[in-house]
């Protein structure tokens, strides 16, 4: 294909070509990958049954209320950390310093959790994924509405 570049008259021709060639290799690609998904969608079909939806919903309520208890131990135990252990500082002046607990340590321990959770407990890292997702949605809907 780069040998057929050098027999095509201007950057523009050559562009276009170019740009076709990508165009029919990703509609190739495209097509093969949904055919090998659903190919492999319908081969899982045994793995829709009531008892393996349960213990993947159990195991994603799961993950959903760790992150809920490692947030409220972020937010509750960890906000008066600052004064406590600096108590001469004024933090006032740091307002950024109230992001901390509420947002940078929690969703730093969702990332280290999801990470360590994913091989051998995949439900519970997922709704740990989950949560982390929303507290983050939540705080940009939160800043972008009340500033």
């Amino acid at each position: 294909m780069l040998r057929e570049l050098d027999f095509i008259e201007s950057d523009w021709a050559s562009l276009m070509w170019a740009l076709g060639g990508t165009t029919a290799i990703l509609r190739h690609s495209i097509a093969s990958t949904a055919r090998s998904w659903v190919t492999k969608q319908v081969d899982r079909r045994g793995e829709w049954t009531p008892k393996n939806v349960g213990r993947k919903a159990a195991g994603l309520v799961s993950g959903v209320v760790i992150s809920a208890g490692v947030l409220a131990f972020s937010i509750l135990g960890l906000a008066r950390l600052p004064s406590v252990l600096f108590p001469a500082r004024n933090f006032e002046q740091l307002p950024w310093l109230g992001w901390l607990p509420v947002l940078v340590i929690p969703e730093g321990v969702f990332v280290i959790a999801a990470l360590v959770l994913w091989r051998k407990r995949r439900d519970v890292a997922r709704g740990i994924v989950l949560s982390g997702v929303t507290l983050a949605v939540h705080v940009i809907v939160h800043v972008t509405t009340h500033r």
